[in-house]
């Protein structure tokens, strides 16, 4: 866009110096047109700046090794497009709940402690257990005696009992138990906030989502407004029905609302997938897969 604007600017000086020669055109004219192509030639300076610090975040994020991949340019194969897509919000909740891994997580938290308290529960009965024991005992007069009698168990021994346990109060026990319950409630309770966190997310993603998509449909008509008034008023200024100070105004606009554009392009497309994030399908969206061994 920035090199769209400078190249409008040059071709503008170079059509007023034409003019400044034949004396058709004011000198001054001239100057407004040169002092805009410098402005350009400045913002372009700007903008390639910002592309090549982009770059280098983008390099560090995908190698361990930047100094390696420091001297490679990345080039977009792909033009950047606001693609509608059709959401439903119990959909979007559903899958939410489905598989963001931060609810799923807390879920299973749950689940392990059913096991605990399960298993406090149980302690707050009696306890049956059946206790066996068996050995070999190595008898004879000599070392070697005592080898054979062990390996051929000649003189075993063995035994066997029940244990009834009744402890008298079960106050340990029954704390145990209560203290198992508070936090399962707990964890019940941190699993509803998680919830509502995950509901209002997506909620206010899918509303992003709607309202940036709104924002790309307008600041494109506004773009070919643009565009056709800057060819409009270029056509009057070679005629003489206008001034280049005009031409130089809707040349600005032409840039910025260029600009508008290109952002409300990158706003939508980084709330799609904020999106995909909140209700946690952005690594099945892009067809990422993890095996686990």
């Amino acid at each position: 866009m920035q090199q769209q604007a400078l190249e409008l600017a040059q071709q503008l000086v170079a059509e007023n110096k034409k003019k400044v020669e034949v004396g058709t055109m004011a000198p001054l004219d001239e100057k407004q047109a040169e002092s805009q192509a410098a402005k350009a030639k400045a913002d372009l300076t700007t903008a390639n700046y910002a592309v090549q610090k982009a770059e280098n975040v983008l390099k560090a994020l995908i190698t361990h090794d930047f100094g390696e991949i420091q001297p490679a340019t990345i080039e977009p194969t792909d033009k950047m497009l606001a693609l509608y897509q059709s959401f439903s919000l119990p959909e979007c909740w559903r899958n939410g709940l489905d598989k963001r891994p931060d609810y799923l997580l807390e879920k299973e938290n749950i689940e392990f402690q059913n096991i605990v308290l399960t298993y406090r529960h149980n302690q707050l009965f009696p306890g049956l257990d059946i206790v066996g024991t068996y050995g070999r005992n190595a008898l004879g007069g000599s070392v070697e005696e005592w080898s054979d009698s062990m390996a051929d168990n000649r003189y075993p021994k063995y035994g066997g009992a029940v244990v009834l346990s009744l402890p008298l109060t079960f106050r340990q026990e029954r704390d145990a138990y209560k203290k198992a319950k508070v936090a399962k409630e707990a964890l019940i309770l941190s699993l509803k906030r998680r919830e509502d966190v995950i509901l209002a997310e997506i909620d206010d993603g899918l509303k992003a989502v709607i309202s940036t998509y709104a924002t790309t449909e307008s600041t494109r008509e506004a773009r070919v407004y643009a565009e056709a008034a800057l060819d409009a008023e270029q056509k009057k200024l070679e005629q003489g029905k206008s001034t280049s100070f005009n031409v130089l105004q809707l040349q600005k606009d032409l840039t910025a609302a260029s600009s508008k554009e290109i952002q409300a392009l990158a706003d939508y497309n980084k709330a799609l997938h904020q999106l995909y994030f909140n209700e946690g399908t952005a690594l099945e969206r892009n067809k990422i897969t993890f095996d686990v061994k």
